[in-house]
């Protein structure tokens, strides 16, 4: 059998829970001794004009019956707004329909609420359709009221189509039953927007994800503008005017190639270096005949320089000596240019072997201590042997005449002069001897 179903407001639900509060009454009757009012706990002789029933206590809660939900189905013909606390379903329930076919919703629950929210038109706020049937002028009880709600034609009032059948569109809360709860009254008007909510607590920090791939390498950037050319230097001395007259002087000429030129420029000579470890002593040799001395002849004069010849092939690299300590780095002199090597010439026959002389120093041995020490090693062959003594420094050859004088140059100035002001300043002594001269240009 098919039953009507109405649309119910909140303020059904009110009526709902002064349904509980008379059926506490009916519980309590036992216990009221005849007044009309019952006040359980606290003061009992204050109770407030409106109540039938007051619980009071701060200590003590109202435990309504407790039961399961197949021990609630048991119940006969339970009234509308009977109560339990459902064991199963752990809410408290409240029957919602008649007495002969109970509904029970757990009133915590959102559902509940949204059952009898008002969807009608016309009704006042907090009205159900109960009071709205009563204001309308109807007098009747609820039982009568929900029995009004079926037409005079025969058609249920959730027969949208007339059709007098329970199609599945109708079945508005999906519960497979056709009756008053699949009714639905006009819209009613939209509500007042509630009170916005409190922010949210923050979330806790996620974890931190994986690092991603090396992205792929950008084009190369292009080519920049050259730079502007920089100013023409200031001319100078030539490295090897060391008096700075200059003219080419004798001693200036310190290769002795007759040329003056960048390959007669040197830096200051550096600190000597620690001694390197001793080798092993290689076997003596056979000590030859000493060739006799030549007259020294007369220096001629100095011819006119000749033209520069072309640098001779390199000859082969001689055996590498044993490497000594490291001495500490001098001061850099100008670099000259470095002129390739010569052929090594053949080597000459061997003298016939002389009578073993006495055991006597060696003479390359410059220090007399027995040991080849590398700086004895005058050719740097690898080898010490005669080809490594020197005899005493001749004497000095007669002055050649002067050249003729060239014409004279344009006055230059010096090429440590940085500034350029003529002036021997402070910062353009730059090797710290407090000489002001080629040794400074760098």
């Amino acid at each position: 059998m098919k039953r009507a179903k109405t649309q119910r407001t909140y303020g059904t639900l009110n009526g709902l829970f002064k349904s509980m509060f008379l059926a506490l009454f009916l519980l309590s009757i036992s216990f009221n001794n005849g007044y009309s009012q019952v006040k359980i706990g606290g003061d009992e002789t204050i109770i407030d004009d409106g109540s039938i029933l007051e619980l009071e206590s701060t200590d003590k809660a109202f435990i309504p019956p407790r039961m399961t939900t197949d021990q609630r189905n048991t119940i006969p013909t339970p009234l509308t707004g009977a109560i339990i606390y459902n064991l199963t379903e752990s809410c408290l329930q409240i029957n919602v329909s008649l007495n002969d076919t109970p509904e029970w919703l757990c009133i915590t629950t959102t559902n509940f609420l949204d059952e009898f929210a008002c969807d009608c038109e016309g009704g006042e706020a907090g009205q159900s359709a109960y009071e709205i049937w009563l204001g309308l002028g109807n007098v009747g009880t609820m039982e009568q009221f929900l029995a009004s709600l079926s037409g005079s034609n025969g058609l249920d009032c959730w027969d949208a189509d007339g059709d007098g059948f329970g199609d599945p569109e109708e079945d508005i809360n999906s519960d497979g039953v056709f009756d008053y709860l699949d009714c639905r009254g006009l819209q009613g008007p939209q509500g007042v927007q509630g009170v916005q909510g409190e922010q949210g607590i923050q979330g806790i920090q996620g974890v931190q994800g994986p690092q991603g791939d090396q992205g792929l390498e950008g084009p190369a950037g292009k080519q920049g503008p050259a730079g502007p050319q920089g100013e023409q230097g200031f001319s100078g001395y030539h490295c090897w005017d060391l008096n700075q007259n200059g003219q080419n002087d004798a001693e200036e000429d310190v290769n002795n190639d007759g040329l003056f030129s960048t390959l007669d420029c040197q830096g200051r000579q550096g600190i000597q270096g620690e001694a390197g470890p001793e080798g092993p002593q290689g076997e003596q040799g056979i000590q030859g005949d000493q060739g006799t001395q030549g007259p020294q002849g007369e220096v001629g004069p100095i011819g006119q320089t000749g033209p520069q010849g072309s640098p001779g092939e390199t000859g082969p690299q001689g055996i590498q000596g044993p490497q000594g300590i490291q001495g500490e780095q001098g001061t850099q002199g100008v670099q000259g240019l470095q002129g390739e090597i010569g052929p090594q010439g053949e080597r000459g026959p061997a003298g016939e072997q002389g009578m073993k002389g006495m055991s006597g120093t060696s003479c390359w041995d410059l220090n007399g201590d027995g040991i080849n020490n590398p700086e004895e090693d005058i050719n740097e062959d690898g080898s010490w042997d005669a080809l490594d003594c020197q005899g005493p420094e001749g004497p000095v050859g007669k002055q050649g005449p002067a050249g003729e004088q060239g014409m004279k140059g344009m006055s230059g100035t010096a090429c440590w002069d940085i500034n350029g002001n003529g002036i021997n300043d402070p910062e353009e002594d730059f090797n710290g001897d407090g000489v002001y001269n080629s040794f400074d240009c760098q």
